[in-house]
């Protein structure tokens, strides 16, 4: 409107004498002449009336709102061509990913597109993509996917990261559940088998004072799923005091569990002697129960045998000694089922009664169960 008035020559003497006139004739005019002569600054300021100076007074404000204006403008041109730029890439990412890996080789939907973002980030086209699918998809076709979206955007398959999300179906889940059910339940002769090798693992090995040697274990789980282990061992004397401690710390270090309740249960090496009536082979009921210890301990640990022990002076005619070492064997074979090759007899010097002497001997390499 100033410029048009500006054309026209609106500010010549006489508009501006019909302007006075009217000012001083109309009631709410002259009021405001009468407030400015009152005040000489605002009086002073009323002189500034010619159209132009006017005109530059409004257009310098307007001007200096143009400038952020203008930048703002600037920003908006940028933003509007990034995002078409990031659409074009994202409609391109879309229909290769539909081309070449939506579907399988039968025409079967293997996956589908849920969000697919795309932004460049430090000179990177960086596209994150999440998707449902019945089969993941592996390295070489991740490789693939990027190099086909290189050549289509011509751009180097180093300046592309792709961030791929597989989220599998429903029915994908059933499945793993499923595998995982079957395979995170192990039968009874499994957790047995992989309870024993690991025992026997730790018991492999381990120092045992002089004398000693590992005859066999004892495992006993409670409903507590505390692990009690019972460590059978041959020696003459039992294993007391810090040689006692340092073991069972030694064992529970070795299976890494500080709650494994270990004992240690000895198997004397020396049972002692049978007294047998004079010229008599029938053994005797003492006798009858140490060869019951005899063959229990024998039949649980297959790795031991005994050794019979005969006075080499005895009175007594060889004949009967014979029977009674007969009888020994027999007793261990019927009710045991001792094999006879794990009995030898021997000589003893210095004995005049007649009596056995039953020792056990023999090593063992990894300790039986029990």
């Amino acid at each position: 409107a100033m410029i048009i008035f500006l054309a026209i020559k609106l500010v010549t003497g006489r508009v501006r004498k019909a302007v006075e006139e009217w000012e001083h004739a109309d009631p709410e005019s002259a009021f405001i002449l009468h407030l400015i002569e009152r005040f000489p600054r605002l009086e002073q300021a009323r002189e500034i009336r010619s159209l132009p100076v006017r005109f530059a007074l409004i257009l310098i404000p307007l001007i200096a709102i143009l400038i952020p204006l203008g930048q703002a403008f600037m920003r908006l041109q940028k933003e509007i061509s990034r995002q078409r730029q990031e659409n074009v890439i994202r409609r391109e990412v879309t229909d290769i990913w539909q081309q070449h890996f939506q579907q399988r080789s039968n025409g079967v939907l293997r996956s589908t597109i849920d969000t697919l973002t795309v932004a460049e980030k430090d000179g990177a086209l960086d596209i994150r993509m999440r998707v449902f699918d019945d089969e993941t998809y592996g390295a070489g076709e991740k490789s693939e996917f990027v190099n086909l979206i290189a050549s289509r955007l011509a751009r180097s398959p180093d300046s592309i990261r792709l961030r791929l999300t597989e989220i599998p179906t429903a029915s994908v889940l059933t499945s793993l559940r499923k595998t995982e059910k079957e395979s995170s339940q192990p039968s009874l002769s499994e957790l047995h088998a992989d309870l024993s090798q690991r025992i026997d693992g730790a018991l492999r090995g381990i120092e045992l004072p002089v004398g000693a040697r590992l005859v066999g274990r004892e495992v006993v789980t409670g409903a507590t799923g505390k692990l009690r282990l019972n460590v059978v061992y041959l020696c003459d004397t039992n294993i007391e005091g810090d040689a006692r401690a340092s073991l069972i710390g030694d064992i529970r270090t070795r299976l890494d569990d500080p709650t494994t309740e270990v004992s240690l249960e000895r198997i004397p090496t020396d049972i002692g002697y049978i007294d047998f009536v004079r010229r008599s082979s029938s053994i005797p009921v003492l006798g009858l129960l140490q060869l019951d210890f005899v063959g229990r301990v024998m039949k649980q640990s297959p790795g031991l045998s005994l050794v019979v022990s005969l006075p080499s002076s005895s009175r007594e005619a060889t004949s009967v000694q014979n029977e009674r070492f007969e009888a020994v064997i027999g007793h261990l074979e019927s009710r045991w089922q001792i094999s006879a090759n794990r009995i030898s007899r021997s000589a003893e010097s210095g004995e005049e009664r007649t009596r056995l002497r039953v020792q056990l001997t023999g090593s063992v390499g990894t300790p039986s169960p029990q």
